[in-house]
């Protein structure tokens, strides 16, 4: 399931998707009925010519499953003009150019909303070009049978002409399953910074009480912009590591989590100190030491979930970062994870953060009832989703001990 369309995200010039409805439901314990659903990521979209003559492409099709879908952006060169000749009709301007999500080179400055998607506009070595970002949690929310579409204008400045995309949505019943919120894994972890030694490298010491549930492993931190601070949810303190590129973080999450995406904040000055790619490692091992060599051989027994990632730091200061979605299709699990910036913005400076936010969910689903009552509900990271949340009941078969559903 795509992150960024699972939960609200803000970014793209303010835009804000919506957020898929978690509904809470309660159901009978007698009786049973079984819950299931998949998720389905659909064909990835093509890239293809949009231009100013009946021979190109004039719409793209989403068609809903009864199965959670995932759906994919679409980019198309537009034809029979050059920049500035071609523009979007009805389109704002972004604060400076952005790359949206999926795509590698391209940026655009200018976007015009819709009801299914965002368009994107904007141009690469003169040439027009324009990105779809759909909105798959508002085409899985349409009923069954339901169609609708969305047109977009492009106008050609030179001899006047205009041409159409359109955008066409189909609807299905989509069945209930259960869905598991996304979180930031570290909320409420233990960063208590250490009396004394805080400033070297240390692995985390606990995740409760007077500890710290991080730690790092490269060069030192001053006082006062230790690892802590890039988890106390204050943009106005940050990490600063004196090493750079390659700075680390490590976190002992207290439990196992799925985790699925990674957001920064920049740091109060020094652009040339923002991190530039991201490393994100988990393992079911504790850190045994803080050494080079210690992590290093953590390390190499940990899992690698999605590569180096490439990030795009904002110019502004204490700015939030576009979300580094963390590739993990296995969805594995994992206590203690590892973050590691390999490049920077510039090279041969320090390393700082304001804030560090990773997105995740609990590898396990909490539930409670009260006898007597007639119902349970589910509760914890773990809800009821889908058209129809009332035709879904949850089978009780296992984990009942006395009074207490574990």
């Amino acid at each position: 399931m795509s992150n960024r369309v699972s939960g609200s995200q803000s970014g793209y010039a303010g835009w804000t998707l919506a957020a898929k409805r978690f509904l809470m439901v309660a159901v009978a314990v007698f009786g049973s009925v079984t819950v299931a659903m998949s998720t389905v990521v659909q064909a990835a979209a093509p890239t293809f010519d949009v231009g100013f003559n009946s021979t190109y492409e004039t719409s793209y099709t989403y068609s809903d499953t009864s199965d959670w879908d995932e759906f994919n952006d679409i980019t198309a060169r537009i034809s029979g003009g050059t920049s500035p000749q071609i523009s979007l009709s009805g389109s704002s301007s972004v604060s400076g150019s952005i790359v949206p999500p999926n795509t590698d080179v391209l940026t655009f400055d200018k976007y015009k909303d819709g009801t299914y998607g965002r368009m994107f506009y904007g141009y690469e070595n003169s040439t027009p070009y324009f990105t779809y970002v759909v909105d798959s949690n508002a085409i899985n929310a349409l009923t069954n049978g339901v169609t609708a579409s969305e047109v977009f204008t492009f106008n050609n400045s030179f001899d006047a002409t205009s041409a159409t995309f359109t955008i066409n949505v189909s609807g299905a019943a989509d069945a209930p399953y259960v869905n598991k919120a996304l979180r930031d894994i570290t909320d409420n972890l233990a960063r208590t910074e250490p009396a004394s030694g805080g400033s070297s490298p240390r692995v985390p010491t606990g995740v409760s009480g007077g500890n710290s549930a991080f730690g790092f492993s490269y060069s030192t931190t001053p006082a006062g912009e230790r690892i802590e601070k890039a988890f106390d949810g204050l943009a106005s303190t940050k990490y600063l590591n004196f090493g750079g590129a390659g700075a680390d973080v490590l976190i002992d999450a207290g439990q196992l989590f799925i985790v699925s995406g990674v957001t920064l904040v920049t740091g109060n000055d020094e652009q040339s100190r923002d991190p530039k790619t991201l490393e994100v490692y988990g393992s079911s091992s504790s850190f045994s030491g803080a050494t080079s060599s210690a992590v290093s051989t953590w390390t190499s027994g940990a899992t690698q979930l999605g590569g180096t990632i490439t990030l795009s730091p904002p110019t502004a200061r204490l700015t939030t970062y576009p979300k580094a979605e963390v590739a993990n299709p296995n969805r594995l699990a994992f206590r203690y994870f590892r973050l590691v910036f390999p490049t920077l913005r510039s090279s041969g400076s320090m390393m700082q953060v304001s804030e560090i936010r990773i997105e995740g969910n609990k590898k396990t689903s909490e539930a409670s009832f009260t006898p007597g009552a007639g119902a349970v509900s589910i509760m914890g990271d773990t809800s009821v989703v889908g058209e129809n949340p009332k035709t879904a009941v949850v089978t009780i078969t296992s984990g009942i001990a006395g009074d207490v559903l574990t």
